[in-house]
């Protein structure tokens, strides 16, 4: 990184230091205003959009947001090229490729200043906001092949003066390599998997080694359940704040001290489309919309995960839009013979009640039946407990659907490094 970029990433981290604490009716206008500059630049300056025939200058308000139609990881993947605006190099711009983990992998550009507003500043303020990272040690654990990590160097906040030291490690290193680096390194701050996160607990246990103590922990990728946070926390002493946000558009949304996520309004716009199934117009899946990046706006992206918007203010005085909990992946939804469709999470609701289970998959075998596998630490589910839940999740599901559990001994990940919670068989 070059010194201009340490100099730019500051001043827009100072930005959004202060943006955070705007009034609602600020934020509003913000929004409106920004949706309708980001409308203009697309319709005027990216082939896709351009095709669709609305003129820059009948664009007047965030209402004509609805003059879009829904973009899908269908139409990212097969007009990718469209989607560039023009006068952008795609060789001359930051990308990334997502791990496919909806069947459907694609690839974004990212221009310079998205980049270092969305990668870097966004990512920092959550940090100033929950601790002072100065002077600590920062490790983060990257779903990448050790040969791809990056490397400290391109990290902007490196220029002297050094403020913090960062280091990253892959997802898919041996364990035992893990916890011989943090026992060396000993990070205050960890990035990281939630199911990563577990393993290295297993793994700790397993040596007979003492868990450091982490303060803070950070995680994201995939979701974060009840009962996997308070393991974590427990094991690390730590106090974990979960992020939401994808390959797309970065981070989307980040757990505040009160435990609401916060959605990330300078960058990204969001829309709620609830369906029939939901119960009231908050619930549903989520639409987003880019206004950073320049180089491939996406509007009204359907971005495949489902979540829940806050109906009241938040108590530590945030006032932009934020989210109560997310219900995981739309392409996640158990679809029942009548058409009645089930999040994977009424399962969850009940196996991770049970102290003893580690991690499940949902997997549809057939259009009338499930298959819920489910892995435990070290212990067997006992005989009494999985009829008990057994039972409930055949209740919460319906009589419509054959359900099975079975206890095996390992889950398999997907190409991503992350566990799939629902899988199709049919």
């Amino acid at each position: 990184m070059k010194t201009l970029d340490t100099i730019r990433v500051l001043a827009s981290l100072l930005s959004l230091q202060r943006s955070q604490w705007w009034p609602a009716e600020r934020i509003e206008k913000f929004h409106r205003d920004r949706l309708v500059e980001t409308l203009r630049y697309a319709v005027t300056n990216v082939p896709y959009y351009r095709s669709f025939g609305i003129s820059a200058s009948s664009i007047a308000s965030h209402l004509d947001l609805e003059r879009f139609p829904i973009l899908r990881k269908s139409d990212l993947q097969e007009r990718a090229g469209d989607l560039l605006a023009a006068g952008f190099d795609p060789a001359c711009l930051a990308s990334s490729r997502t791990s496919g983990s909806t069947g459907e992998p694609t690839i974004m550009y990212f221009d310079r200043d998205c980049l270092l507003t969305c990668r870097y500043a966004i990512k920092m303020r959550k940090l100033f906001a929950l601790t002072s990272p100065l002077f600590k040690r920062l490790l983060v654990i990257r779903a990448l092949p050790v040969a791809d990590l990056p490397r400290r160097k391109q990290w902007p906040i490196f220029a002297p003066p050094r403020l913090f030291r960062i280091e990253f490690k892959s997802l898919f290193e041996p364990l035992d390599s893990a916890i011989d680096f943090i026992e060396d390194y000993r990070p205050d701050i960890l990035y990281s998997y939630p199911s990563f996160l577990v393993d290295l607990t297993q793994e700790y246990r397993s040596r007979g080694l003492v868990i450091p103590e982490v303060p803070l922990i950070f995680t994201s990728s995939e979701r974060l359940t009840a009962s996997t946070r308070r393991r974590i926390e427990q094991s690390f002493g730590a106090r974990v704040c979960d992020v939401y946000g994808s390959t797309e558009f970065n981070e989307v949304a980040w757990q505040c001290e009160r435990g609401r996520y916060h959605v990330n309004f300078e960058s990204t716009y969001v829309e709620v489309q609830p369906d029939s199934s939901a119960a009231d117009d908050r619930t549903g899946a989520l639409i987003l919309t880019s206004l950073q990046n320049r180089a491939m706006p996406l509007i009204r992206f359907s971005i495949g995960d489902r979540g829940c918007l806050a109906r009241e203010a938040c108590a530590c005085g945030r006032a932009s839009t934020a989210f109560e909990a997310f219900d995981g992946r739309d392409v996640d939804l158990v679809t029942l013979p009548s058409g009645r469709r089930v999040s994977p999470y009424v399962v969850e609701h009940w196996l991770e009640r049970h102290p003893v289970v580690k991690r499940y998959q949902v997997i549809h075998s057939e259009p009338a039946k499930l298959r819920i596998e489910f892995t435990t630490f070290d212990n067997e589910l006992p005989a009494r407990d999985f009829e008990a839940v057994g039972a409930r999740i055949r209740e919460a599901v319906g009589a419509e659907m054959i359900v099975e559990l079975k206890q095996v001994d390992r889950i398999e990940k997907e190409g991503g490094g992350k566990y799939q919670p629902v899988r199709r068989e049919f």
